[in-house]
């Protein structure tokens, strides 16, 4: 075995391979073993507690997405979500309809932002985080069914099916030729929110005209892997099937140079 250069045992002089020591110490394990040990445990702590939360958003755990019905809570995988507990478009859906849709409007946006993550939230969830009961919620979630306004709850989601994003549905919607009264009624999200997507979309399939790898556009935009896929697919299916669709059109002019758009349609 080679002697270690001296530039290689400075390297060893930091809290990582400190704690890979003690690891290996401890559980009696080759320094490859429990070097995996502390990377699996660094990436459960990075997804449990390290959210990059902003102004009204709440850190919140709730069951996977994927975990069966009737599975024991304690049993099942948890995931840490990043929830948007008040956003400042709903002072003018409380003065426009009352306090009886603002809360409607919460109790829609987290479920869904769960859904994206990758979670699903229950009743129960919710009546916690809109301080009500359980049978407030129950009468919001059928207003909402009435409406046809679908809310994925970990109760209900195996009969929507696990179809798309309500981020890609509004998306979708505008490219349709729905104008923002009829996607708020519809949906049931602000003015504000609905232009944030449509943002998001257009940065996305800007990066995707410019041949930015996956990842890339994820620490871009900021959207999940899952979101990005939506909004491309969302893309593709518009530019086969409505290729003449006036919104379409407008996002390919004032996103991207000729030359990314034509890389893109091939």
């Amino acid at each position: 075995m080679e002697p270690m250069h001296a530039a290689d045992r400075l390297a060893t002089k930091n809290p990582q391979e400190a704690i890979i020591t003690e690891i290996q110490r401890d559980f009696n394990l080759t320094r490859i073993f429990a070097r995996a040990h502390f990377e699996q445990m660094e990436r459960y702590f990075r997804e449990h507690t390290a959210l990059d939360l902003t102004h009204g958003q709440i850190a919140y755990e709730a069951v996977a997405a994927e975990e069966p019905a009737g599975k024991p809570l304690r049993d099942c995988r948890r995931i840490m979500l990043r929830l948007t507990l008040v956003e400042p478009e709903e002072l003018e859906i409380l003065r426009s309809r009352g306090l009886a849709a603002v809360r409607q409007a919460r109790l829609l946006r987290m479920a869904n932002e769960a859904h994206t993550q990758g979670a699903l939230l229950s009743v129960e969830d919710l009546a916690f985080l809109t301080t009500c009961s359980v049978a407030t919620v129950k009468r919001d979630l059928a207003a909402l069914r009435q409406a046809e306004v679908m809310v994925p709850t970990r109760g209900n989601v195996k009969d929507i099916g696990p179809g798309v994003s309500h981020k890609t549905q509004i998306v979708q919607l505008y490219l349709r030729g729905y104008q923002f009264t009829e996607i708020q009624q519809r949906t049931r999200h602000s003015a504000g929110s609905v232009k944030r997507y449509l943002r998001d979309f257009s940065h996305v399939i800007d990066l995707h005209l410019q041949g930015l790898p996956l990842e890339e556009m994820r620490m871009v935009t900021g959207c999940s892997e899952r979101l990005i896929g939506e909004y491309i697919g969302l893309y593709k299916a518009t530019l086969r099937d409505y290729p003449h669709a006036p919104r379409l059109q407008r996002f390919l002019e004032t996103s991207s140079p000729p030359q990314a758009r034509k890389r893109g349609q091939s």
